[in-house]
């Protein structure tokens, strides 16, 4: 019987030994490009569990030792059998991609990287190759061409800001958050190179940026750069590219033109309205046409100089002595490499511009990946990013360059016939200049060769840490990331001793004493000098499960993450300033001291401040993805955010943003029939994302302002009232999207419909005005509502050897509010020319176009408006209290509420073109004209006055306005807000074309493994507009004109 029993336990030993799991593990990937494939399927024969690759295309599972017959899947990838053998160190599979299959997208939340199959929410992805399409230094205006559902604001908002679905705010912050390798980007947009960019998803709905909480209201965009990759080995690439920026075209300023601009002055001073000025003791400066008329000069020798002017057009001196072509270089390479369980990058960029007006802009970048396994199931993540960015100012422009009454008069000339510099009126009349003591500095003013006298530097360095340890075990993921990003930066603004800013300074405060000449400003230069420190540190500790058993498929994340971000902000000046002896003299700030003209009595501007703000995050998220047998699709999330600027009342309630979502792969059921559409998949999701604005706080703050000259101790004043309830913007939105392919993948895309309803945002609230910051302060109080579709069509209309692409993206977005505590006490708040504003009206789009009704001129050429429905002249009761609000015309939406693109791409045999068409409709825009009283106080014209009122009978062939003197203000107030300024805003530019061509392989030689030239034509200008006057809707003002077109050649090399 024992020896039975030894015999059995021998038998059972060996058995076990047979039975030892050991480790399978590996990577997926594309044979064309080495990328990971995530969400891959690997299927052993005789073993039930189903494997599923992580993000990085990796995976493991331990397994009974043996040979199986392995099958892996993917979509968009031919299905892979093949043998495999148990143990063995590690499996590196490439997947083939299928023909006529779509491309697989893998969408980077910032949190996780999931195949877009498998998520219920609404995304976009751009790759690097559609990026690669545009050339030029900044990266985000590149996406207005190729985005779905993203517009460029530049109707309210001059510099142009990013819109995702439209608006989702009213008075909060409607920046939407930018995210880079998984997190939030502090520094300025302009410092990451677009050559280091893989792709950007852009994120839409609740189910995508709910995960970011209460910055992700307005929509998310996250910047993936390029990592190097397992088991590849070394390769390097290069971008290199030249392009020529047209210099802008001044002719299209609606600028008045010198002829009528002196007959107006000619008019105005017949009509006595420079008597005062002329016998003002200040001697303000007056244009040449007044001080001419002033002068002891005959008749004909005013006569002669007056037409001699008229025929000056200050924008001719522009082009010719201030404007030129602008040029950039942009140099590109990067190298990557990898092998078993390793992979590393390493990039470097040089960029230089030099702009239309000769102001440079230096950047230098380098970037380092490394991923690398420590051991089997534990990687190291690590990413360093560097940048160097030294800007220096040029020539002023248009528009910068000012005269009498900060305007420059159109006639005015910057150099004689020779060369030499022209002195042009800037603060005092330059007959009386010529009069004063010679012991004093030359006061006048020469354009010309100001801007070589002073100059403004500024230098940005940027610094972006990334560290990240994954452990994976059993289809879970423990990760422990941090971030910490630093930019620094200074800004030098230098003013010459020879300057005009520092010599009318030091003329100004210098004062007689007996004989002799006292200068309380220090001869010398003077130096205004500002410092900024941004420093963003992120902790995120999180812990991920992805596991598949036969027809269930698990997806779950739980995290929590920490963040600080310290701004700290100085600024001082030096008088007197040496740059070769770097010396300073002191400067007396508390006496006042008389002007050397005026007698008025004023101190040395004093500049010094110190700001610093520390803003800190905490919060905990997860969500949940389940999948039932690859068609059923349910997600989840959730995030609660703390932080130190909402208002305790806030941070004590325990209410999290959340998001919920279900999808159904329809044609993956067995009742599918309908052959002609091969792939049909429905969404729906729901939730609630935020928008906090860390300008508002939730305690009374105070500021500290400059140093009182009676106590020298700084003066504070009260910033913020308390608001303890002050709380993030709440986002809720509803999503139902639909994703097809038909016709064997010849035509692919995606249409959604959304409702966002804003609540909790920030409106306008009344306060008690004893507090001393006013009447008002913004509380959560106002609430709107959105709703919008997006489609995303693509289509290949030709597959041959000439291959022709299509895509369109198209999105419809309308706004409205419904619920605003504040209403203006008068009807002129709601039309203000300019810029769109915001209405504040209940059932209005946000930024509506309104206007006073216009009844044309009457037969002495004055505008005429309504008032309790007559025609009326009233201006002053029209433009305040006598228009009801119901009265206003409301000619629609200010902001585009269709916008888009279409692309166009074109291959054959090695030549590509590709194209791109931008448009928005739906939208009205206010015109700019002239405006009598800024003409009269400023010498501010416009080109509208050579179509005024002259004589009667002209009521019937325009709607400008007679000149009149003197002038009624409210007429003009009346004027530039009522509605025959308002023209539809519909457009469609041509953004830009690119023309390639690769080498055919034959060709090269060497090393090179592939070769391409390009040709980039960028900014081509107007296609159509619905406007009949020829305007630019988006560019609408004086001084602004669009952006110039650019010429780019360049080349690709890899190796």
């Amino acid at each position: 019987m024992k020896q039975l029993l030894i015999i059995f336990l021998l038998a059972l030993g060996l058995s076990v030994n047979a039975q030892q799991l050991v480790l399978f593990k590996g990577t997926v990937s594309s044979s064309t490009n080495g990328e990971a494939i995530a969400g891959a399927k690997l299927k052993l024969a005789g073993v039930e569990q189903v494997i599923i690759t992580n993000s990085d295309g990796g995976f493991e599972v331990r397994l009974v030792r043996g040979s199986y017959t392995l099958k892996v899947s993917h979509v968009g990838y031919t299905v892979l059998d093949t043998l495999v053998k148990l143990p063995n160190a590690e499996y590196a599979i490439s997947l083939t991609p299928a023909v006529k299959q779509l491309d697989e997208v893998v969408i980077n939340t910032g949190y996780q990287k999931t195949s877009v199959e498998k998520l219920t929410g609404a995304y976009q992805h751009i790759s690097a190759k559609v990026l690669e399409e545009q050339v030029g230094f900044d990266l985000l205006p590149r996406l207005e061409a190729v985005a779905n559902a993203l517009s460029i604001d530049r109707e309210s908002n001059e510099r142009g800001r990013i819109n995702i679905r439209g608006v989702s705010t009213i008075n909060g912050a409607k920046q939407v958050l930018v995210v880079l390798d998984n997190f939030p980007y502090e520094g300025d947009i302009e410092n990451i190179n677009p050559n280091d960019v893989e792709s950007i998803s852009i994120l839409k709905d609740a189910a995508a940026t709910s995960i970011w909480g209460s910055r992700a209201g307005n929509g998310v965009v996250v910047i993936t750069t390029k990592k190097g990759k397992y088991n590849q080995g070394l390769k390097i690439s290069g971008n290199f590219n030249t392009t020529i920026k047209e210099r802008p075209n001044l002719s299209r300023l609606p600028q008045l033109n010198s002829s009528d601009y002196i007959d107006a002055e000619l008019f105005l001073f017949n009509a006595g309205r420079y008597l005062n000025d002329y016998n003002n003791v200040a001697r303000p400066a007056v244009t040449p046409v007044v001080d001419l008329m002033y002068s002891n000069l005959s008749a004909a020798e005013k006569t002669a100089k007056l037409d001699e002017w008229r025929k000056q057009d200050v924008r001719d001196d522009f082009n010719r002595y201030m404007y030129r072509n602008g040029y950039t270089s942009q140099y590109f390479v990067q190298a990557t490499a990898g092998g078993k369980g390793y992979g590393w990058s390493l990039s470097a960029g040089h960029d230089r511009v030099t702009s239309t007006l000769d102001a440079s802009n230096r950047r230098t970048s380098l970037r380092y990946a490394l991923n690398v396994d420590l051991i089997p199931s534990l990687k190291l993540n690590f990413g360093l990013a560097l940048s160097d960015n030294n800007a220096e100012s040029g020539k002023s422009g248009y528009g910068n360059i000012t005269s009498v009454g900060g305007v420059l008069y159109p006639y005015a000339a910057f150099a004689d016939a020779d060369g030499h510099a022209l002195a042009i009126p800037k603060t005092y009349r330059v007959s009386h200049l010529a009069t004063l003591d010679s012991r004093l500095l030359d006061w006048k003013y020469y354009p010309l060769n100001d801007d070589s006298h002073g100059v403004l530097r500024s230098k940005r360095n940027d610094m972006d840490v990334n560290v990240g340890l994954n452990y994976h075990w059993a289809g879970f993921t423990a990760s422990v990331l941090g971030r910490f990003e630093r930019q620094w930066g200074s800004t030098n603004q230098l003013y010459g001793l020879e300057s005009f800013y520092t010599r009318n300074l030091i003329n100004s405060f210098s004062q007689l004493s007996g004989t002799n000449m006292l200068y309380k400003v220090p001869f010398g230069g003077i130096d205004d000098r500002a410092a900024n420190n941004l420093q963003a540190s992120d902790l995120r500790a999180q812990l991920a499960y992805d596991k598949s058993v036969k027809s269930h498929a698990f997806r779950m994340m739980l995290g929590a993450e920490r963040r600080e971000l310290l701004n700290n902000s100085e600024r001082f000046r030096n008088y007197g300033y040496d740059e070769s002896l770097m010396s300073t003299t002191q400067v007396d700030y508390v006496n006042p001291y008389p002007n050397f003209i005026t007698g008025a009595t004023a101190r040395v501007p004093y500049l010094q401040s110190l700001g610093a703000t520390n803003n800190r995050y905490v919060s905990v998220y997860g969500n949940l993805g389940y999948d039932y047998a690859d068609k059923y699709l349910l997600y989840a999330s959730a995030r609660r955010d703390a932080t130190n600027f909402f208002g305790v009342n806030t941070n004590n309630k325990w209410r999290p943003l959340w998001s919920v979502g279900a999808g159904w792969i329809v044609s993956k059921e067995s009742f599918y029939r309908w052959t002609v559409v091969e792939y049909l998949k429905l969404r729906i999701s729901y939730g609630h994302s935020g928008n906090a604005n860390p300008t508002q706080t939730g305690v009374t703050t105070i500021m500290y302002g400059s140093v009182s000259p009676y106590t020298l101790s700084p003066d504070a004043n009260i910033d913020k009232v308390a608001n303890p309830e002050l709380r993030w913007e709440k986002v809720t939105t509803t999503n139902i999207g639909l994703d097809f392919k038909l016709l064997a993948g010849r035509l692919s895309g995606s249409i959604d419909y959304y409702q966002k309803k804003g609540t909790d945002l920030f409106g306008v609230f009344p306060i008690d005005y004893t507090t001393g910051v006013g009447n008002s302060i913004l509380r959560n109080v106002a609430s709107m509502l959105g709703r919008g579709t997006d489609l995303q069509l693509n289509s290949v209309n030709l597959n041959g050897s000439f291959k022709w692409e299509t895509q369109l993206n198209l999105s419809n977005n309308k706004d409205k509010v419904t619920d605003y505590y504040f209403e203006p006490s008068n009807s002129y708040e709601y039309v203000r020319p300019g810029r769109a504003n915001i209405s504040g009206i209940v059932g209005r789009p946000v930024y509506s176009m309104l206007s006073f009704e216009s009844a044309g001129l009457d037969a002495n050429g004055n505008p005429v408006g309504y008032l309790n429905g007559e025609r009326s002249l009233d201006y002053i009761n029209i433009t305040q209290k006598g228009t009801a609000l119901d009265q206003l015309r409301f000619h629609g939406a200010a902001l585009p509420t269709w916008f888009g693109n279409l692309q166009q791409r074109f291959n054959y045999k090695g030549f590509g073109l590709q194209l791109s068409l931008s448009f928005k409709a739906g939208h009205y825009f206010r015109r700019s004209s002239i405006n009598y009283t800024n003409f009269i106080n400023s010498g501010q014209g416009h080109s509208d006055f050579s179509q005024r009122w002259q004589n009667p009978g002209d009521e019937a062939k325009t709607n400008v306005p007679a000149f009149i003197y003197p002038n009624n203000a409210s007429r003009d107030v009346f004027y530039a807000s009522q509605s025959s300024l308002v023209a539809r805003a519909d457009h469609v530019r041509l953004q830009y074309v690119n023309l390639s061509y690769t080498l055919p392989k034959m060709l090269l030689k060497g090393y090179v493994k592939q070769a391409s030239v390009y040709c980039n034509m960028a900014n081509l200008g107007m296609v159509w507009r619905a406007n009949k006057l020829g305007l630019d809707p988006e560019i609408n003002g004086l001084t602004n004109f669009p952006a110039e077109r650019t010429l780019s050649f360049g080349a690709r090399l890899s190796f």
